[in-house]
């Protein structure tokens, strides 16, 4: 019966052993997991605040997208009525040099003929 006991002694010792390494172990472990809490918790603070930034740059690189697309529209619409102008201005010379031309053959027959 001693040797029972004493097996039961040995058992007893590495079964308090065994649960004091688990204990331990479960320690190491609650730690990691409230260093990997807080680290969470700065990462997802970082990420609100790059979320805030890049939503803040979309916008404005929308808001600057647009605005170039007005003026390139404004600039579209320039040169065209700018070339518009410009076909005008070479119809007038055109008739002015016609016009000039014909006064001048008129007037050197009406000259010729006094």
């Amino acid at each position: 019966m001693s040797e029972k006991g004493a097996a039961l002694q040995t058992y007893n010792q590495e079964l308090v052993k065994g649960i004091e390494s688990l204990k331990r172990k479960r320690c190491e472990i609650v730690q990691w997991i409230s260093e990997d809490q807080r680290k969470k918790e700065v990462l997802e603070k970082e990420l609100a605040t790059v979320q805030a930034k890049l939503s803040t740059v979309c916008t404005s690189l929308q808001q600057n997208i647009d605005k170039k697309a007005s003026i390139d529209e404004s600039i579209e619409s320039c040169e065209s009525a700018y070339m518009k102008i410009l076909e005008s201005s070479q119809a007038l010379l055109n008739m002015v040099r016609q016009d000039a031309l014909s006064l001048d053959h008129s007037g050197s027959n009406k000259c010729e003929s006094t």
